[in-house]
């Protein structure tokens, strides 16, 4: 089965725009919520927590 599109909608008319994604399969879930889960006690520091979330910021900037 293919994955559904997901679209970007315009909030001021409602209407919907572009396809921007498609949604995740179970295994893709299922797979981010297992690294989820395993990185938690890597990131249970918040300083180290948060230096990982300015280095995310700034590859993302």
């Amino acid at each position: 089965m293919a994955a559904a599109p997901v679209w970007s909608v315009d909030p001021r008319t409602g209407k919907q725009r572009e396809q921007v994604a498609v949604e995740a399969t179970a295994e893709e879930v299922d797979a981010a919520v297992r690294a989820a889960h395993d990185a938690r006690a890597a990131l249970a520091d918040r300083t180290v927590r948060a230096a990982f979330l300015r280095a995310a910021a700034d590859r993302l900037a």
